[in-house]
C-alpha cells in the first residue's frame, strides 16, 4: 500500500501536527512509510495560472510531483485547521492545481455530445482529520466538502473524517482521545474489512 499524507498548518507543533505524528506512527507500525507533503515548509505555489487551467496541464515540477504521489496512492490522508468554514489557502489551492482532470478525474464522450464524468481516483481510500474552535457540529459542511464535492467527485473511498471541536477549551484528556482516535482510523482504513465512514 502506498500512502501520502498531505498537512496543511502554519505551525507544526500544533494539535494537527500532533495527529499528522499519530497518523504516520500508525503506518509505520503497518509497514508503511508515508509520503508527507508538507505544505507550508514546501515550494508550492497554490495560484493556478490561466495557462495551466487552459492546457489542463501543469509544467510545475511539484504539482507534477503531488499528482504523481496521488496517482500512486492507495491511501490518502489530509490534516488541517477550519478557516473561516474552509480549508486553507493553501489546500485549497493544493486541491485545484493537483486533482485536476487526467488525474483525478476525467469527461469522456464523443464529440458534440454530452460528455460523462469518470473518477479516476477510485483506488484511493481517504481519511480527514480537522481542527476547529467552532462549537461541535457547527461544521458538518466541511465535513461534507470532502465528503461529497471533492472525495465523491474523484472516487476517493472516504474512510474518515473527523472533526475536533472547539479546541480551545478542550481538556488535554480530550486532545489525546482525539489522537488516540486518528490512530485507530488511520488503522482501519488500511483493512479491507473497513466500513467507509463519514462521520466522527
Amino acid at each position: 500500500m502506498n500512502a501520502v499524507a498531505v498537512f496543511c498548518h502554519p505551525k507544526r507543533e500544533s494539535l494537527c501536527g500532533a495527529a499528522l505524528d499519530r497518523a504516520v506512527q500508525a503506518l509505520r507500525e503497518a509497514e508503511i512509510e508515508a509520503e508527507v507533503h508538507d505544505l507550508y515548509r514546501s515550494d508550492f505555489d497554490p495560484v493556478l495560472p490561466e495557462e495551466e487551467l487552459r492546457r489542463r496541464y501543469s509544467f510545475d515540477p511539484t504539482v507534477l510531483a503531488y499528482q504523481r504521489a496521488i496517482s500512486r496512492a492507495t491511501l490518502a490522508i489530509f490534516i488541517h485547521p477550519d478557516w473561516w468554514g474552509q480549508p486553507p489557502a493553501l489546500l485549497k489551492g493544493w486541491i485545484d492545481r493537483v486533482l485536476r482532470p487526467g488525474v483525478a478525474y476525467e469527461y469522456e464522450g464523443g464529440e458534440f455530445t454530452e460528455k460523462r464524468r469518470v473518477p479516476l481516483l477510485n483506488h484511493v481510500r481517504g481519511a480527514v482529520f480537522i481542527t476547529t474552535d467552532e462549537e461541535s457540529g457547527s461544521r458538518r459542511s466541511l465535513e461534507r466538502l470532502w465528503t461529497e464535492e471533492i472525495f465523491g467527485f474523484c472516487g476517493i473511498q472516504m474512510r474518515a473524517c473527523d472533526t475536533i471541536y472547539d479546541v480551545r477549551h478542550t481538556t488535554y484528556r480530550q486532545r489525546q482521545r482525539w489522537l488516540a482516535g486518528v490512530s485507530t482510523q488511520v488503522r482501519n482504513a488500511l483493512s479491507d474489512e473497513a466500513d467507509p465512514a463519514g462521520g466522527e
